[in-house]
């Protein structure tokens, strides 16, 4: 063929398989690297999804064991804070009827209504509606 006798189309046919396999390895070296960036990419992406999905599940979760301890310190100050008005309520009742006892007492043996309010420091209104 021509190239096998002609010295100049022979250099010239092997510079051009050159440059056609340089171009060749270009292009694929190329698509390797578009590959390997895409690949990249994704799983970056992956992460990343994978990162907010975390992120959300975790504050859902925080969120529900957050309402849960603060219903339980709710009921335990709430209890608490019923127990104390109770003590309380119950103290006022005690007193209260244990004043109306000493009025009612004091009348039967002859005190006036007047008398035994000053002495119990009920009023004279509580002391009548015992009579």
């Amino acid at each position: 063929m021509l190239k096998e006798k002609d010295p100049n189309i022979k250099s010239a046919v092997l510079l051009l398989e050159e440059l056609s396999e340089d171009d060749e390895i270009r292009r694929l070296a190329e698509i390797e690297d578009m590959a390997r960036r895409d690949a990249y990419d994704r799983i970056r992406t992956a992460s990343r999804k994978g990162e907010e999905r975390g992120l959300r599940k975790g504050r859902k979760e925080g969120k529900l064991e957050g309402e849960a301890k603060g219903r339980l310190e709710g009921i335990e100050i709430g209890e608490a804070k019923g127990i104390i008005v109770g003590r309380q309520e119950g103290e006022a009742v005690g007193i209260l009827k244990g004043k109306l006892d000493t009025a009612a007492s004091l009348l039967k043996i002859g005190m006036t209504v007047e008398q035994v309010a000053e002495l119990s420091k009920l009023t004279v209104d509580q002391i009548r509606e015992l009579i």
